[in-house]
């Protein structure tokens, strides 16, 4: 399994935000991603997650699978195409862990 770690910088330098994620067997796991408040404005959690699809297809991959918490941000990844296949409730203040995933290709996910 590789791991890898993206953070982006804006043109002062400032660590603007980043990801963690896995890639095995043709899947990629998007743990984190994470955009300081002041970047979100100017689109930098679209423009991180699509360098980390780019990179998901060069490796080789398929399939992504994401985890949200509705604390977060779900919508956001629901409006970058990704679909919810599952809730895990019962996290602290009533929230839940959203799943999500996507194909990179035009083959179905399921």
């Amino acid at each position: 399994m590789a791991r890898s770690r993206s953070p982006c910088t804006d043109d002062a330098g400032e660590l603007v935000g980043g990801l963690t994620a896995w890639t095995w067997g043709g899947l990629c796991g998007i743990e984190p991603l994470w955009v300081r408040e002041g970047g979100r404005a100017d689109r930098w959690g679209g423009r991180i997650l699509w360098a980390a699809e780019a990179e998901e297809r060069r490796r080789g991959c398929a399939r992504v699978a994401v985890s949200s918490f509705t604390l977060q941000a779900p919508g956001f990844h629901q409006r970058h195409g990704y679909a919810e296949t599952g809730r895990t409730p019962g996290f602290p203040g009533g929230h839940a862990d959203v799943h999500l995933f996507m194909s990179l290709t035009d083959a179905p996910v399921w």
